[in-house]
């Protein structure tokens, strides 16, 4: 039975999981009448919202930054749960052609011959972003792209681009591309780039609403869901 009145989990969370964990937090919700209030950053952000004090009861992240935390005290040790990896894609506008980025070469191409590549902003702490300014690097194409990127601040906002057309290519987590409408992906770059971003999810040190955040994070990792994550682009954890 749903609980009649229920004060709201607070989740602090990196983005890459958005389209999944609000699938589940509505399932959540209806079962048991707990509300789960949720703020999207990229990792960076969620760390700069914890230095400033924030309250949360659930914190979701990289894996590293999450096991950082965990032995900072930031979370409660012990409670770190792995979620799954994602890996970083590539994507285009719906009704353009869908480009081959099965080598090296072929990805390397597209990227040269895009009029604009959209992409989360490194300096903001967008991994995907990061990642895809060190595989551009290694091309010798990192001045090129640069020259025609479009920032954005999300995998959102890169979806969004290029659905509008103010970018002809986008790259962020395949986790991230159904989070808006309007283009078709080309699939994930390919795993011998190393692009695979494993989550993991714990509860916050001193938070408010530990037995409800717990039960979420136990709903997370449940073997129930793994469908679910994996039908959002995650490989999940085992």
């Amino acid at each position: 039975m749903p609980e009649a009145s229920a004060s709201p989990v607070v989740v602090l969370s990196a983005g890459a999981v958005e389209y999944v964990i609000r699938d589940l937090a509505r399932r959540f919700t209806a079962d048991t009448g707990i509300p789960l209030d949720f703020t999207f950053r990229t990792i960076a952000g969620v760390k700069a919202l914890l230095t400033e004090g924030r309250a949360a009861d659930l914190v979701v992240g990289t894996s590293p930054s999450i096991a950082e935390m965990e032995a900072a005290g930031t979370l409660i040790a012990g409670s770190r749960v792995d979620i799954g990896s994602t890996e970083t894609g590539i994507c285009v506008r719906q009704g353009a052609a869908v480009p081959d980025i099965s080598t090296k070469e072929r990805l390397r191409e597209l990227l040269l011959a895009a009029r604009s590549v959209a992409y989360s902003n490194p300096q903001v702490g967008g991994s995907s972003g990061i990642y895809l300014v060190k595989l551009m690097s290694e091309l010798g194409i990192l001045a090129d792209v640069q020259a025609k990127s479009v920032l954005c601040k999300n995998g959102e906002d890169i979806v969004k681009a290029v659905a509008s057309g103010a970018a002809e290519v986008g790259s962020t987590f395949v986790s991230e591309f159904p989070l808006a409408g309007g283009i078709t992906s080309a699939g994930a770059i390919p795993a011998a780039f190393g692009n695979a971003t494993s989550y993991a999810a714990g509860l916050r040190a001193g938070c408010r609403n530990q037995d409800s955040a717990r039960r979420f994070l136990d709903m997370l990792k449940s073997s129930e869901n793994r469908s679910v994550w994996q039908a959002g682009g995650f490989k999940p954890a085992t």
